[in-house]
């Protein structure tokens, strides 16, 4: 069975020699530096191509399976290297809309490893062909005949694992909404002493806010991509002796 290698993240993280608690407490300048490397990473190892030949032809699920997570680190490594050019142009809120796109597809990749693991135990192939039919065919607008998971299914299932992602995420989808933090929080400040409003949004939003949740996404992307490499090989052994 051929499955693309597994990136390479932590180990470049290693060469950072962060600590964990400056990890976990990111501060701007180490948001920016792990938002650049976890980004030119991911984005440095996209699969050109997936042989079906390489997988079992006793069930279409494995294939199935892994084109979904191989779609799914196209998807991230484009939107996160487009969020990386927004940060750095000190373009907060589409840069704040972009790492939500983020965070909703990673969200997807911890659903399909999730997915598959349950599989693994269970060996429940309706349940593991319907998952990947709507989240690989399903269309809000009728283009195809599948319904998709509503996203928030998936935001909710990481932040069990992950406690405060489902937070971190409404928190950036006031940003894509016109709400306060995507209006007047963002481009207005108020000059009370002389009664004028000022526009300049790097004044009033602060990059981490949209850094730390873009980071924290892009890692548990490439821990639960690596891992599903091996998930798959376990799959794909099932079907074949099967």
């Amino acid at each position: 069975m051929e499955i693309p290698p597994a990136l390479k993240g932590y180990e470049i993280l290693e060469g950072l020699n962060l600590s964990q608690e400056e990890i976990d407490n990111l501060s701007d300048k180490n948001g920016w530096k792990l938002a650049r490397v976890l980004t030119a990473n991911i984005a440095g190892s996209l699969p050109t191509k997936l042989e079906a030949g390489g997988l079992t032809l006793k069930s279409k699920l494995p294939f199935k399976a892994a084109t979904l997570r191989e779609v799914l680190i196209h998807r991230v490594a484009d939107l996160a290297t487009v969020t990386m050019q927004l940060f750095e142009a000190e373009k907060f809120v589409p840069a704040f809309i972009m790492a939500r796109s983020v965070v909703e597809s990673v969200s997807v990749m911890f659903f399909l490893h999730k997915t598959v693991s349950d599989f693994c135990e269970n060996h429940d192939v309706s349940k593991l062909d319907g998952f990947l039919m709507k989240t690989t065919m399903g269309s809000r607008d009728k283009s195809t005949p599948h319904e998709p998971y509503n996203i928030l299914t998936a935001v909710d299932k990481v932040d069990k694992e992950f406690d405060g992602l489902r937070q971190m995420y409404d928190c950036l989808s006031e940003f894509a909404h016109p709400n306060w933090s995507g209006t007047l929080g963002t481009y207005g400040r108020f000059d009370r002493e002389n009664h004028v409003l000022l526009f300049d949004q790097r004044r009033a939003t602060k990059a981490i806010l949209g850094l730390a949740p873009f980071v924290g996404a892009l890692s548990i992307f490439i821990d639960y991509y690596n891992d599903l490499s091996r998930l798959l090989q376990e799959m794909n052994d099932y079907f074949e002796k099967g």
